[in-house]
């Protein structure tokens, strides 16, 4: 049956789902490819840091196609005004107490079973959700750190954007408002201590600590990329630095976004490839259809002509012929650049040196860290290393994708069941699972026969029926879920947080 690929762009880090199962993370502003048989999916894309942000969709996988999650305009939570009452125990069992709608616990008295805690010396903080809002909770501190919120967007850096009856504002790691919440609209997502506002319909930049940087006085939303922000004004666009001062003047017709110093811009109908001066490095005379960083390295850009595609360099010097049906960058720059021609993927190197040639049905962008990558041929996959060279028998019926390794380990399907390989291609846990997901913080989830059981990575039974979704914290913590409520225990199952929450994430 014939392959194609759903690739998907995240304007923020965010987890993917198909037909309701997980697929890996995807970083911020990195598109990520997907493989699928033709038919219907549905597709969610759910930010990290705030599950009320998400992206549904039905995808009719036809053709290769392109899914983008804008997380600027939200699906919104429903708002309730119900105060809710939590209990919650502290790493020693004791219950700490009852609250509402405060930032302290109410000091309470009671014991529980007695347990203890891998993570007593580390700061675990968690963001609950009940009755469709949210707060922060220091599992170290045992006490919650936040008021209720209604959503609460990316942390980056220790800050994040937070929303609160019907406007925006900045929280910190302590739980404080640095940005009282204000705004009609703000970024879900901080970009180096920036953040873009919306202002009385109007769009503007301030800082984290409430400094405003660029007035809110554009129509339109600005972008900002190694400390230019992309605006546009009187159908115009240009830079402003973090000065709020004039960096690039408002003739172009259309910019993108700055990778390693250079920026694709639209000038006169033309595209040019400039520096952060306004220099001109390059300019399309060659006529190509497309002209595009915003996806590579940064100094290689990849161009289109006539429904074929290849790469150049920044001053133009052609380093992958434009022979190929698809190209696509890895996030991580020094990974090798897959091609992709009559079906047959092979591999570049970013000098335009072909390593290993298109012969391959399917493949999958390197794991730097290993140097290696999952390939198909004859029908299965296998795992090569980065010279080309195969590590193990083609012999398995499905991969993990991402070739994440997490934990050292990665999802391989073999005769319709799931297991773990590592790097070097040793099956450390046999292929035995109905279902499988990746290792987090040691743990994965697994599913024997109608029954989910969490492992670790010598493949031993830490908890067993458990439901999908559970997910290990931080090394000793578990999320776990029952029924259709989350809370959080230890290793022997001792709750440290309730299950009372609709959902429970890292912040």
């Amino acid at each position: 049956m014939t392959s194609f690929s759903l690739k998907i762009l995240s304007d923020s880090l965010c987890d993917v789902y198909i037909d309701g199962e997980f697929i890996s993370k995807i970083e911020p502003n990195k598109m990520k490819r997907i493989p699928l048989e033709i038919g219907e999916y549905w597709v969610q894309i759910i930010c990290c840091d705030n599950t009320s942000n998400k992206v549904e969709e039905i995808v009719n996988l036809q053709h290769d196609k392109v899914l983008k999650a804008d997380f600027n305009n939200p699906q919104k939570s429903i708002r309730s005004d119900i105060i809710s009452t939590e209990l919650f125990r502290d790493y020693n069992g004791k219950v700490q107490g009852v609250a509402s709608d405060s930032h302290e616990l109410v000091k309470a008295t009671g014991d529980a079973t007695s347990h203890s805690c891998n993570n007593q010396d580390e700061t675990i903080i968690i963001k609950v959700k009940q009755n469709g809002r949210y707060r922060l909770l220091d599992l170290k501190q045992n006490r919650f750190i936040s008021g209720w919120y209604e959503e609460f967007g990316y942390a980056e850096n220790g800050y994040s954007t937070v929303k609160s009856k019907g406007k925006y504002g900045v929280l910190n790691s302590n739980g404080q408002e640095t940005v009282p919440c204000i705004y009609e609209w703000m970024d879900d997502f901080i970009t180096d201590g920036f953040v873009a506002i919306k202002e009385k319909g109007k769009y503007g930049i301030i800082d984290v600590s409430g400094n405003l940087i660029i007035p809110a006085t554009y129509d339109h939303e600005i972008y900002f990329s190694e400390g230019l922000f992309s605006i546009e004004k009187d159908n115009k666009f240009g830079f402003l630095d973090s000065n709020g001062k004039i960096a690039l003047p408002f003739i172009y017709d259309f910019t993108n976004l700055f990778n390693k110093g250079f920026v694709t811009v639209s000038l006169d109908n033309r595209t040019q490839i400039i520096d952060r001066t306004g220099k001109v490095i390059f300019s399309n005379n060659e006529g190509y259809d497309d002209l595009d960083n915003t996806d590579t390295d940064g100094k290689t850009f990849i161009i289109s002509k006539n429904k074929k595609q290849g790469v150049i360099d920044c001053h133009g010097n052609i380093l992958i012929p434009c022979i190929y049906d698809d190209i696509d960058f890895s996030y991580n720059d020094d990974a090798p650049i897959y091609v992709c021609i009559n079906g047959k993927y092979g591999f570049y190197s970013h000098d335009g040196v072909e390593i290993i040639p298109c012969i391959y049905d399917d493949a999958f962008h390197f794991n730097m860290d290993y140097k290696v990558s999952f390939v198909k041929y004859g029908g299965k996959y296998g795992l090569i290393d980065i010279n080309g060279n195969t590590i193990t028998s083609f012999i398995y019926d499905s991969c993990d994708g991402f070739v994440n390794f997490n934990d050292g380990l990665s999802i391989v399907e073999k005769n319709g069941k799931f297991g773990f390989i590592n790097a070097d291609g040793k099956e450390i846990i046999p292929c035995i699972y109905a279902e499988a997901e990746d290792f987090m913080n040691g743990y994965a989830c697994v599913k024997e026969g109608k029954t989910w059981n969490l492992i670790n990575t010598a493949g031993e039974i830490i908890h067993t029926d458990i439901q999908k979704g559970s997910y290990a914290v931080s090394e000793g913590v578990l999320c776990l879920k029952k029924g259709n409520k989350f809370g959080v225990v230890d290793l022997e199952g001792n709750e440290i947080v309730p299950f009372i929450y609709d959902e429970i994430g890292s912040w």
